[in-house]
């Protein structure tokens, strides 16, 4: 098992014994050199690799089946960083994440493709002063990505159909303050936090199906 380490270690990857997830030897950390002093901020499984999620870059593990222990790093995409943890989503043939200038998508092959084309304008606007709130959640029924942050009036959820390779909008007019959080029951329906005072919980169930 991986995990990070997020303040004396923030450049690190440290994985257990097989079969003894709490023993951690000292020569089971891996240490990312990332010479635009970026941060760990995510660690995600793609087919057999381990991706992780830099702020200034995006580095793959490679760890054979046979002897895991003859791993290898690379920096697959050092010009691409990922702003936060929230800003990224695990979909069953790849992973969406967040930079500041796109959502990009990291397919079977560890290539990167952007999808935001179409809501460029949008998303590089708002990514000045709000990438902080920037959201992103998988549906796991219909196979859409959602996309939400912070904006200035009413609260409008970013929906990628995944698909159709289409984007479109859903408004929560009772969602004015924005949606703090959206996350996954354990029937896989996706349920959004209220950011307001009261922090309601709503089905994200949009009208544009």
């Amino acid at each position: 098992t991986g995990e990070e380490q997020t303040e004396e270690y923030s450049n690190f990857v440290m994985y257990s014994e097989a079969g003894s997830p709490d023993i951690i030897p000292t020569s089971n950390f891996i240490q990312l050199e990332d010479l635009q002093g970026g941060e760990i901020v995510g660690i995600e499984t793609l087919m057999s690799d381990i991706i992780v999620f830099m702020t200034k870059g995006i580095f793959r593990i490679n760890i054979p089946s046979g002897d895991p222990t003859n791993w290898s790093l690379v920096e697959a995409h050092p010009d691409i960083g990922c702003l936060h943890d929230r800003a990224i989503a695990k979909a069953p043939n790849g992973i969406f994440f967040c930079s500041k200038d796109s959502i990009h998508y990291i397919d079977s092959s560890f290539s990167v493709t952007s999808i935001t084309e179409p809501i460029k304008d949008v998303y590089q606007t708002n990514a000045t002063s709000n990438e902080s709130t920037y959201n992103l959640r998988y549906d796991v029924k219909h196979n859409r990505l959602y996309f939400n942050f912070v904006p200035s009036s009413t609260s409008v959820v970013y929906v990628y159909d995944i698909g159709r390779g289409t984007w479109y909008q859903d408004v929560y007019k009772g969602y004015t303050n924005g949606f703090k959080h959206i996350s996954t029951n354990h029937e896989n329906e996706l349920i959004a936090i209220d950011r307001g005072s009261g922090s309601n919980l709503q089905y994200v169930e949009g009208s544009n199906y």
